[in-house]
C-alpha cells in the first residue's frame, strides 16, 4: 500500500531481496474535443483559444506514475467522439477527457459514453467543476472532467487523484488537509461548496488564508499564484478568523 522510496529500495537491496511485488502502472488514456481548440505555437482566429487542458492533465498523470496514450485534439462529432472512446476501450485502465459533458450542441462525450458504456455521475455540487462525469466504456472506467481550465485541474485533484492512487494500490489515496485560518469575509452565502484558491501566511499559527481577487475557472494564473485550495462548506458565511481546511498544491501535485 505505499509509494517505494529509495530507503524502501535500499533496505530491501540489504537483506538480499531482488524482487519485490508491485501494481502494473496505470495506463490512462486521453483525448481533447473541441474545434476552437489550436495548439500553442499557432495563431489564434476568432472564437480559438490554445488547448492548455491538454499539456495540463498529461503533465499531471505523469505526475501519478501513469502511462499515458495521448489521441490529441478530436473532432467535435458524436462519431468521432465514439471512436475515439472505443480506440482506447481495450488499451487502457481509464479514460480521461476534459469538455463535451456539458449539454451544449457540441457537446458529445457524455451522448457518446452512453453509447458505449454508461454514467454513474454527472455534476457536483461545487465550485470549480459542476460538470464532472464518471463512468465507464465497456470494463474501462471514465472521468470527463470540465473544459474550464482551473475546473479541470481542481476536479482532477479532488477526484480523479485518489482514485488513480486507489487504483495503483495506496492504502491512503485521499488527499491531505490541515486547519487554516480566512484571511477575509465571506458575505454571500453560496449553494455549492467552493475550493477557493488561497496563499497562505505563515506569521501565525494556524496559518492565515488569503484569497486570489480573481477566483473565475477560467484565470489560470490564480492557480500559479496560489498554494492552495480553501474549502468552503456551502450555505455558509463567516467573518476573517474562520477556521477552515486548506489542502495545499505541493502535496496534490507532486
Amino acid at each position: 500500500g505505499l509509494k517505494l522510496q529509495p530507503q524502501d529500495i535500499a533496505l530491501a537491496a540489504s537483506i538480499g531481496v531482488s524482487k519485490l511485488k508491485v501494481f502494473n502502472k496505470m495506463k490512462v488514456g486521453v483525448f481533447f474535443t473541441g474545434d476552437e481548440l489550436i495548439e500553442p505555437g499557432g495563431t489564434l482566429k476568432t472564437g480559438q483559444i490554445f488547448n492548455s487542458n491538454r499539456y495540463t492533465l498529461v503533465a499531471m498523470l505523469k505526475k501519478l506514475n501513469c502511462e499515458v496514450i495521448n489521441l490529441g485534439n478530436v473532432k467535435d462529432t458524436l462519431d468521432d467522439t465514439c471512436n475515439a472512446l472505443s480506440s482506447l476501450q481495450n488499451e487502457c485502465d481509464l479514460i480521461m477527457t476534459t469538455g463535451g459533458v456539458s449539454v451544449g450542441e457540441e457537446d458529445h462525450v457524455k451522448p457518446a459514453v452512453e453509447k458505449l458504456g454508461s454514467l454513474t455521475l454527472w455534476k457536483i455540487k461545487m465550485k470549480p467543476g459542476k460538470p464532472l462525469a464518471f463512468g465507464n466504456v465497456g470494463d474501462t472506467a471514465f472521468i470527463g472532467l470540465p473544459g474550464n481550465p482551473v475546473s479541470a485541474m481542481v476536479t482532477f485533484l479532488l477526484f480523479a487523484r485518489p482514485f488513480i492512487r486507489k487504483s495503483q494500490g495506496m492504502s491512503n489515496p485521499f488527499n491531505n488537509a490541515f486547519k487554516v485560518e480566512a484571511n477575509f469575509d465571506w458575505h454571500r452565502s453560496k449553494p455549492r461548496r467552493e475550493f477557493v484558491r488561497v496563499r497562505l501566511e505563515h506569521t501565525t499559527t494556524p496559518a492565515k488564508a488569503n484569497q486570489y481577487p480573481k477566483q473565475g475557472s477560467e484565470v489560470l494564473s490564480s492557480m500559479v499564484w496560489a498554494d492552495g485550495l480553501i474549502e468552503i462548506p456551502e450555505k455558509t458565511t463567516f467573518k476573517k478568523g474562520e477556521i477552515l481546511n486548506f489542502y495545499p498544491l505541493s502535496e496534490m501535485m507532486s
